[in-house]
């Protein structure tokens, strides 16, 4: 079954544009930069076009620690820029992973206001102070706290070498001695779905038992 042909509309006038053109100067953004823009970073005024370009390079090559950007930058920034840029990486709430394509982009002579190091690189005169109700312990785990945290331990434990009666023996054993509820103690026991491992998680409020516990689980299968 065939699909008849749209009709053709003849003799109308186009759509109104309800804005006006975009003005070409307002698209600059869009143009690459052409020749080795990257040289007037000293760390990269050796590198060609074809070693810039490559992704394995740029990979490779990539900010990872403030002190690798402090070496490429240096001597481009303004005084006191670089002491700066340090204490505001200290507090930086994520690993950075800046290509050098990205640092080159950058205006490091006016590098307060480039928007790139804004984004990129925190400097510790423009962070802003941390609210008085900040608190470092969001789900209220203090000692005094319905919820705390307690001691756990995860063991790992080779398949083929796993014997769940000894370590399930082992547990009540051990439980006993210290005189600990079972409702007292979290003990799970599950097979791995991407190793071949056993997985022993033992969890309780007292570190000891805890520790001995998955102790001696390690001496049991190691020996």
């Amino acid at each position: 079954m065939s699909t008849p042909p749209l009709p053709v509309l003849t003799g109308l006038a186009p759509p109104v544009a309800r804005k006006a053109p975009v003005a070409l100067s307002t698209l600059s953004h869009r143009d690459l930069r052409r020749g080795p823009w990257w040289r007037k970073i000293p760390a990269y005024a050796d590198v060609d076009e074809a070693t810039f370009l490559d992704h394995a390079w740029q990979a490779k090559s990539s900010i990872t620690r403030v002190s690798k950007l402090v070496e490429t930058i240096q001597g481009l920034v303004p005084g006191g820029f670089t002491e700066d840029l340090e204490r505001g990486m200290r507090h930086a709430p994520m690993s950075v992973r800046v290509s050098p394509y990205i640092v080159s982009l950058i205006d490091w002579e006016h590098a307060y206001d480039d928007p790139l190091r804004v984004q990129f690189f925190p400097v510790a005169s423009r962070l802003l102070a941390d609210h008085p109700k900040l608190g470092l312990d969001s789900l209220a785990e203090q000692a005094d706290a319905v919820w705390q945290r307690v001691p756990q331990r995860l063991i790992n434990v080779a398949r083929d070498d796993y014997d769940d009666a000894a370590v399930r023996s082992m547990f009540e054993e051990i439980r006993k001695d210290y005189g600990i509820e079972i409702d007292d103690v979290r003990f799970l026991i599950r097979p791995s779905g991407t190793e071949p491992v056993v997985r022993v998680m033992i969890e309780a409020l007292d570190e000891d038992f805890v520790n001995d516990f998955s102790q001696r689980i390690q001496n049991f299968f190691v020996a």
